[in-house]
């Protein structure tokens, strides 16, 4: 593919994007234009977008903790709710100002359990946000209720025994049930 043709791509795909030249990996994806092809021509891509007339892309900005923790606050005081992860993820396609959920995970941790609890605590700090205060309180009180739980079940080993021989019980009488010998259905071959 010569450079006026990958040129000429670049400003087609352009067009089509409301002048917005695409960035690499859309570009290639769209244009089925093999990296060969370009990097034969360019080094960079933002060589090849400023050869074809375009101000190269820009990397988005990174969010510091603070401006994610306002991002989500704000989110919480128009839902009156603490937002799915799936709103979240909604708000960011909507919203190119908005974090997406990678940008989030990696500043405020992978799961919302460990969220929670700093927005709880930037709440507590800033002044005016005090009527979020109870929102972020109610969903922490439920994680570490949760958490209790699974914690009260993992340590009940009598618990765990029990459930065990029931299963155990309920195969031998599914087996029996069926007429087979015991130990047919796990494949062991001295019950057979």
């Amino acid at each position: 593919m010569t450079k006026d043709q990958i040129l000429g791509e670049i400003r087609r795909t352009a067009g089509l994007n409301v002048g917005i030249p695409l960035g690499w990996r859309r570009f290639i994806k769209e244009t089925a234009i093999l990296p060969y092809d370009i990097e034969k021509h360019w080094s960079l891509w933002s060589d090849a977008q400023k050869e074809a007339g375009f101000t190269p892309n820009t990397r988005n900005q990174r969010f510091d903790q603070k401006q994610l923790y306002q991002k989500i606050t704000a989110v919480v005081r128009e839902l009156g709710k603490f937002p799915t992860v799936r709103e979240l993820k909604l708000r960011s396609h909507n919203d190119p100002s908005f974090p997406n959920e990678k940008t989030i995970r990696r500043s405020l941790g992978t799961s919302m359990e460990e969220w929670i609890p700093k927005l709880l605590a930037y709440c507590e700090e800033q002044e005016g946000l005090n009527d979020l205060v109870p929102i972020f309180a109610a969903r922490c009180g439920k994680h570490q209720q949760a958490k209790g739980t699974i914690a009260r079940t993992e340590t009940d080993e009598g618990a765990q025994l029990r459930l065990f021989n029931q299963i155990g019980t309920q195969l031998q009488n599914w087996e029996d049930q069926r007429g087979w010998p015991s130990g047919a259905r796990t494949g062991d071959p001295t019950s057979r």
